[in-house]
């Protein structure tokens, strides 16, 4: 089983000066997860202008954007979700930057393929900074799964977008097209579907009763949350 990991970062000195600093850190914490499973690191580069030497220990690949304002940041998550999928990935997670992972990360993936409704499920871990009103806030890890009970239509136990993970399955019978899984205009993208709003495609989306909604309570992430893509949206207005 191979999982494909998707991160997206912006280096520049106007929006994210401490953009690398960031992506060290998330990259060392991998490193100190001692993941267990084959894996691949698809790092969305969302048109940062401060070079970056990416280490050649990890397993990567990078995807160079050259216009952010174009698709913002659901068109970075969009193409590392893709080339995760195009690279034969059963299980893609994706990342924010901002975070401090641990060796937890291999409970996470290893519940997923024992939940019941595998491999239709849409799953996420735990975190001090989890989002507003979202689910997955906790000042630690808790034990077992929680099923969560999304309504088409409504943020309530909406999973945050943060960190999430889903099969190839759910990319194949869920996404908005070809080579997209989140589309930008959606009835609940908030008027900010390309630096926002993917957690209401989430909610969408449940209207399928096959698609079941998870976090495992087991993984919890430090969450710096530095929401550094507000800047860039407001830059691009």
């Amino acid at each position: 089983m191979k999982v494909g990991l998707t991160v997206t970062t912006h280096r520049s000195e106007k929006i994210r000066p401490n953009g690398s600093i960031l992506l060290d850190g998330f990259f060392d914490s991998f490193r100190r997860s001692n993941f267990k499973y084959e894996y691949c690191i698809y790092v969305s580069d969302n048109e940062s202008t401060i070079d970056y030497k990416y280490p050649s220990d990890l397993n990567l690949k990078l995807i160079s954007i050259e216009d952010q304002s174009v698709k913002g940041l659901t068109g970075a998550w969009n193409l590392g979700i893709d080339a995760a999928y195009k690279d034969g990935c059963d299980i893609i997670w994706n990342f924010n930057d901002d975070l401090e992972l641990n060796s937890s990360i291999n409970v996470f993936i290893e519940h997923i393929q024992n939940t019941p409704s595998y491999p239709l499920g849409i799953y996420g871990p735990l975190s001090n900074e989890g989002g507003v009103e979202a689910p997955n806030n906790s000042p630690g890890p808790k034990e077992g799964i929680r099923e969560l009970k999304v309504i088409p239509g409504s943020m309530f136990e909406v999973p945050n977008g943060f960190s999430f993970a889903f099969t190839k399955e759910v990319y194949e019978n869920f996404r908005f097209k070809q080579n997209e899984f989140f589309p930008i205009n959606h009835s609940m993208n908030g008027g900010d579907g390309k630096w926002g709003g993917q957690e209401g495609y989430f909610s969408l989306i449940s209207s399928n009763k096959e698609l079941k909604y998870y976090l495992i309570n087991e993984c919890w992430i430090k969450h710096y949350k530095f929401k550094a893509w507000e800047q860039a949206r407001n830059l691009y207005k």
